[in-house]
Protein backbone atom coordinates (compact mmCIF):
# COMPACT_ATOMS: atom_id res chain seq x y z
CA UNK A 1 0.00 0.00 0.00
CA UNK A 2 2.81 2.43 0.89
CA UNK A 3 4.58 1.65 -2.38
CA UNK A 4 1.42 2.40 -4.39
CA UNK A 5 0.93 5.71 -2.56
CA UNK A 6 4.57 6.61 -3.16
CA UNK A 7 4.17 5.91 -6.88
CA UNK A 8 0.98 7.97 -7.02
CA UNK A 9 2.67 10.88 -5.25
CA UNK A 10 5.69 10.71 -7.57
CA UNK A 11 3.39 10.72 -10.59
CA UNK A 12 1.50 13.70 -9.24
CA UNK A 13 4.71 15.61 -8.47
CA UNK A 14 6.10 14.88 -11.94
CA UNK A 15 2.86 16.11 -13.51
CA UNK A 16 2.85 19.30 -11.47
CA UNK A 17 6.50 19.95 -12.33
CA UNK A 18 5.63 19.48 -15.99
CA UNK A 19 2.77 21.98 -15.78
CA UNK A 20 4.98 24.52 -13.99
CA UNK A 21 7.66 24.06 -16.64
CA UNK A 22 5.10 24.59 -19.41
CA UNK A 23 3.93 27.83 -17.81
CA UNK A 24 7.51 29.04 -17.46
CA UNK A 25 8.04 28.34 -21.16
CA UNK A 26 4.90 30.33 -21.98
CA UNK A 27 6.12 33.25 -19.87
CA UNK A 28 9.54 33.11 -21.52
CA UNK A 29 7.95 33.02 -24.96
CA UNK A 30 5.85 36.07 -24.11
CA UNK A 31 8.94 37.94 -22.93
CA UNK A 32 10.71 37.02 -26.15
CA UNK A 33 7.74 38.38 -28.12
CA UNK A 34 8.55 41.79 -26.66
CA UNK A 35 12.25 41.51 -27.53
CA UNK A 36 13.95 42.50 -30.74
CA UNK A 37 13.27 39.65 -33.15
CA UNK A 38 16.84 38.65 -33.86
CA UNK A 39 17.69 35.32 -35.46
CA UNK A 40 18.60 33.91 -32.05
CA UNK A 41 15.32 35.06 -30.44
CA UNK A 42 13.30 33.57 -33.29
CA UNK A 43 15.20 30.29 -32.97
CA UNK A 44 14.53 30.13 -29.22
CA UNK A 45 10.85 30.94 -29.78
CA UNK A 46 10.61 28.12 -32.32
CA UNK A 47 12.22 25.71 -29.85
CA UNK A 48 9.74 26.75 -27.17
CA UNK A 49 6.82 26.24 -29.59
CA UNK A 50 8.10 22.77 -30.49
CA UNK A 51 8.49 21.86 -26.82
CA UNK A 52 5.01 23.08 -25.94
CA UNK A 53 3.53 21.24 -28.93
CA UNK A 54 5.15 18.03 -27.71
CA UNK A 55 3.91 18.69 -24.17
CA UNK A 56 0.30 19.19 -25.26
CA UNK A 57 0.37 15.82 -27.03
CA UNK A 58 1.73 14.25 -23.86
CA UNK A 59 -0.96 15.91 -21.78
CA UNK A 60 -3.66 14.60 -24.11
CA UNK A 61 -2.36 11.06 -23.65
CA UNK A 62 -2.49 11.58 -19.89
CA UNK A 63 -6.05 12.90 -20.12
CA UNK A 64 -7.14 9.85 -22.09
CA UNK A 65 -5.59 7.65 -19.42
CA UNK A 66 -7.54 9.61 -16.81
CA UNK A 67 -10.66 8.94 -18.90
CA UNK A 68 -10.32 5.24 -18.16
CA UNK A 69 -10.89 6.14 -14.52
CA UNK A 70 -13.40 9.01 -14.55
CA UNK A 71 -15.16 8.08 -17.78
CA UNK A 72 -14.77 9.37 -21.30
CA UNK A 73 -18.01 11.36 -21.16
CA UNK A 74 -16.55 13.43 -18.34
CA UNK A 75 -13.35 13.94 -20.34
CA UNK A 76 -15.42 14.95 -23.37
CA UNK A 77 -17.35 17.49 -21.29
CA UNK A 78 -14.11 18.98 -19.96
CA UNK A 79 -12.65 19.18 -23.47
CA UNK A 80 -15.81 20.93 -24.65
CA UNK A 81 -15.43 23.50 -21.86
CA UNK A 82 -11.76 23.94 -22.72
CA UNK A 83 -12.52 24.48 -26.42
CA UNK A 84 -15.15 27.06 -25.52
CA UNK A 85 -12.64 28.87 -23.31
CA UNK A 86 -10.07 28.87 -26.11
CA UNK A 87 -12.62 30.23 -28.56
CA UNK A 88 -13.55 33.03 -26.15
CA UNK A 89 -9.87 33.84 -25.67
CA UNK A 90 -9.38 34.09 -29.45
CA UNK A 91 -12.13 36.72 -29.62
CA UNK A 92 -10.30 38.95 -27.13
Amino acid sequence: MVIKLTLILRTLINYLNSVVMDMELVKTYQLLQESEQTEEVIQIKNQIKASLHHQIKTHFKEVFAIGTVIGYDTVKDEFTKAIQAVEKQQLV
